[in-house]
C-alpha cells in the first residue's frame, strides 16, 4: 500500500494503490484531490471488492511521513482493523 501525489495543472491529486505481492498486480486504488484517512480506507476497501475473500490477508504500508494508520490499525485484536 503506498500513496503517491501528482502534480496537474488543477492541482494536487493523490493516488493510494494496493499492490498484491502475490501476483504482483494493483488489486485496490483511490484518487482525491486531498490526502486524508478515507483515501487509504477506500483503496482498502477497493481491494476487498475486487479480492472477494480477504480472510488471513495482511496489509503492509510504510505508513510514510503521514503515518495515517496507527500500530493497532495492523493488529486485528489489538483493536485494529479486522
Amino acid at each position: 500500500m503506498d500513496i503517491t501525489e501528482h502534480k496537474t495543472v488543477e492541482g494536487k491529486l493523490y493516488c493510494c494503490a494496493i499492490k498484491d505481492v502475490f501476483s504482483g498486480r494493483i488489486v485496490g486504488y483511490s484518487i482525491d484531490s486531498r490526502m486524508k484517512s478515507r483515501l487509504a480506507v477506500q483503496a482498502l476497501e477497493n481491494a476487498a471488492l475486487m479480492r472477494g475473500d480477504v480472510a488471513g490477508c495482511i496489509v503492509h504500508s510504510d505508513r510514510g511521513s503521514q503515518g495515517g494508520f496507527n500500530w493497532s490499525s495492523q493488529h486485528p485484536g489489538r483493536g485494529g482493523v479486522e
